[in-house]
């Protein structure tokens, strides 16, 4: 594993590089709000074993932390700057808990750039942050630096970004947690699989909300085989075109 940064402007974006030489798609991954790379990759190094970059988005682990900047298309530029970083061509993108949102934002920005996107127990999409919401991570992450905090009350847009996931065809796949403290309820579940009625729903059974850092081994074995239909599908897309053209 190694610690790098990417340049966003002023900003420097830290992310960590693991398993660099792996083969197979690599990922990146935009932890839950408030989770740092170093943090998730701490729940995940028995379990992630290909090659990936953990982002921690401005305001979080030791990327830079501005006063002001925490829109959904800043944190969608750190992303970005982080995928340009990496050198990753077509990577998959795997958003965990409120990470999964910031990843259904750039999808919908950058489609042409991802494979897929895969949103793990919880909706495609940016809640509004609260100050209710801000005094509780306060009393339970006091470590949580309070620029972020703040950022997020003050700037953040409630969005659901799910019918844009569906019009630009985004390969898309969300995994639900059985848990009672899974943050993506069963009644949300249902709509958005109306809404996104192209994408691939898998429930991660006996686990709770920390789907990665609890059953991630199951997590990442479900992601590849989504990966691996995703490259059959073309390829017989591919070879059903090369008939009819022949047909012709």
């Amino acid at each position: 594993m190694q610690q790098k940064f990417a340049s966003n402007g002023n900003l420097k974006i830290e992310y960590l590089h693991v398993n660099e030489d792996s083969g197979g798609i690599p990922y990146i991954i935009i932890p839950g709000a408030c989770v740092s790379a170093q943090e998730f990759y701490d729940g995940v190094k028995d379990s992630l074993l290909c090659n990936a970059a953990i982002i921690s988005v401005r305001g979080l682990g030791e990327s830079d932390k501005p006063e002001s900047g925490y829109t959904a298309d800043d944190f969608v530029s750190d992303i970005h700057s982080v995928s340009l970083a990496s050198g990753f061509e077509k990577p998959c993108l795997i958003g965990y808990s409120a990470g999964a949102g910031l990843a259904a934002a750039y999808a919908v920005k950058y489609p042409a750039s991802i494979k897929a996107i895969v949103m793990a127990d919880y909706p495609p999409g940016i809640p509004k942050y609260t100050p209710e919401w801000a005094e509780m991570v306060i009393n339970d992450r006091p470590e949580v630096d309070i620029r972020f905090i703040n950022g997020l009350v003050n700037e953040s847009v409630k969005h659901l970004y799910a019918d844009e996931i569906t019009e630009k065809s985004i390969p898309a796949m969300v995994l639900k947690a059985d848990g009672e403290d899974s943050i993506l309820p069963e009644s949300l579940l249902e709509k958005l699989k109306l809404k996104m009625p192209h994408g691939e729903f898998v429930t991660i059974g006996e686990c709770g909300h920390d789907i990665f850092s609890g059953k991630g081994n199951e997590a990442f074995r479900v992601i590849e085989q989504f990966l691996s239909k995703l490259d059959k599908n073309i390829i017989e897309s591919h070879d059903e075109s090369n008939t009819n053209s022949s047909d012709d």
